[in-house]
Order: C-alpha cells, then sequence, then structure tokens
C-alpha cells in the first residue's frame, strides 16, 4: 500500500499511524515499473522462390485407405508454398523428391539451391550419391591441377 494510501485509512480513524514515514519497498517499485517487451524480429525468408526448400518425413497415426503409413512434406521458404505426398514406405522419398524436383524446376523455370532436412536418414542415399559424384569431380580437379603443376615445372 502506498503512503497516501495510508494516510488516507489515518484520516478515516481505520489506521493508527502518525509522523511515520514509510521506507521505499524495491519489491513494489519493480512490480509498478513498465516492462519492456521481447525484441520481435521480422520473420526472415530467402529473397526468391526455391532457394531455400525444407522437407521432413511424418509418421501418420493411422494408415490411410490406400495404405499409406508417411506423408514427407516439402515447404518453399520464401513464398510458403507447401507440397505434400503420402507414402507407403520411407524408401520413397528419394522418388519423390526427384519427381517434384524435376516437376517445380520445369514450372517455375528456376533450380532448387538449397535443401534443409533433418537427419532422419531419408535422404542419406541422395547424399552418399552426391558425394561420390562430388569425389570424383574433385579428384578429377585435383588431378589436372596437378598435371598443369608438372606440366610448369618442365
Amino acid at each position: 500500500m502506498s503512503e497516501k494510501g495510508l494516510a488516507t485509512l489515518s484520516r478515516q480513524g481505520l489506521l493508527f499511524v502518525k509522523g511515520t514515514s514509510l521506507e521505499t519497498c524495491s519489491d513494489f517499485l519493480f512490480g509498478k515499473q513498465h516492462r519492456v517487451s521481447f525484441r520481435t524480429y521480422l520473420p526472415h525468408r530467402r529473397p526468391h522462390v526455391l532457394d531455400l526448400i525444407h522437407t521432413d518425413v511424418y509418421t501418420m497415426g493411422d494408415k490411410s485407405i490406400s495404405g499409406c503409413s508417411y506423408f514427407v512434406t516439402f515447404i518453399d521458404d520464401h513464398s510458403r508454398k507447401v507440397w505434400d505426398f503420402v507414402l507407403k514406405s520411407k524408401d520413397q522419398v528419394l522418388d519423390v523428391f526427384k519427381h517434384l524436383h524435376a516437376s517445380v524446376e520445369r514450372e517455375t523455370d528456376k533450380l532448387f539451391k538449397c535443401v534443409r532436412a533433418d537427419y532422419g536418414g531419408e535422404y542419406m542415399v541422395l547424399l552418399r550419391i552426391i558425394t561420390r559424384s562430388m569425389a570424383s569431380s574433385l579428384r578429377r580437379q585435383f588431378q589436372r591441377h596437378l598435371s598443369i603443376m608438372e606440366l610448369r615445372r618442365e
């Protein structure tokens, strides 16, 4: 209660406090202060369509009428467009991704730049293929570089 409130109670005869002043209560003052709201950040989106695609595979609680137990989602970070596909097994994810990749790039005339997925293992086969092809191309580039360096030495 504030000092003013105590003085009012004293005048009404409900409280007998004369000539005493109240000490400042830091908890009271802290409770009365205006709280600063959390900083609001504008949602960050990629500047162009197909710059970043988020994907994940989910398990359905019950099987669908067609016998599907999973579904995979692909979400474009810029437009927030969502593509959903139902799957009977998780090994179909790579085929669905290849189909979506080809059809979306054909429709938009743009290329996928980055695909972000969790480490659930659905895309491990694709990663192995990409890693092998990158390793072989890097090996070729490195061999070319070595042969150029050898030619310069001679």
